[in-house]
């Protein structure tokens, strides 16, 4: 989607479109010339269109104007604050729902909302990764972040030792994760123990 730049805000081309009509039947009105000085000027006119919602940004842009979303593309932070939030949505509810759906559509992700997601869900999300120790790994810690997370006491067992980001906000799974109950989740990591246990006795451990 193309978006405009007026004053120092971004602007979808519907809202830019009815800003320049406006600005341009003013000017004729006044008395002034068409282009007027200042048009190249994103202070006295919408400058653009800039393609791709005005380019790569840390997050989703929207129309200043409407609220529109721009459909841009993302940087790592921008990927990293979508996922952010995709969490936060499945593990409380939090955010806009219908915003939320319109990036995750654009951004080929998932909204998944709190204790929706089952143990069938989970299990057939596992299966479909590598048979491999950072595979196993990976669920594992992001099980244990997310149950830290909410303040859930964890096995002694286990010796976890939070990070900075308890919940990885890069991994991809971890929506999937937020969205299970806690008693979904102790019951899954039992499947990945399992695996675990099996992939040590293989060798396969590192």
């Amino acid at each position: 989607m193309d978006a405009y730049v007026y004053q120092a805000a971004l602007q979808c081309e519907d809202c830019a479109s009815q800003k320049m009509h406006c600005l341009e039947y003013v000017n004729i009105v006044m008395g002034g010339q068409w282009p007027r000085p200042g048009w190249q000027d994103s202070t006295c006119y919408p400058q653009g269109p800039y393609s791709n919602g005005g380019g790569e940004a840390d997050g989703p842009q929207h129309c200043d104007a409407c609220g529109v979303f721009l459909e841009n593309p993302l940087s790592g932070d921008g990927t990293r604050y979508v996922n952010e939030k995709l969490i936060e949505h499945a593990r409380d509810g939090s955010g806009n729902k219908d915003v939320l759906a319109k990036w995750a559509e654009h951004y080929h992700a998932h909204v998944y909302e709190p204790g929706d997601v089952t143990l069938d869900d989970l299990q057939s999300q596992y299966s479909l990764e590598d048979d491999d120790w950072g595979s196993c790994m990976g669920w594992w810690f992001g099980i244990a972040g997310e149950l830290y997370t909410r303040g859930e006491a964890l096995p002694e067992e286990w010796k976890y030792r939070p990070g900075i980001h308890p919940v990885d906000p890069d991994d991809q799974n971890a929506p999937l994760i937020a969205a299970a109950s806690t008693a979904v989740l102790c019951e899954f990591i039992k499947t990945i123990e399992a695996d675990a246990t099996r992939l040590k006795a293989e060798g396969r451990d590192y």
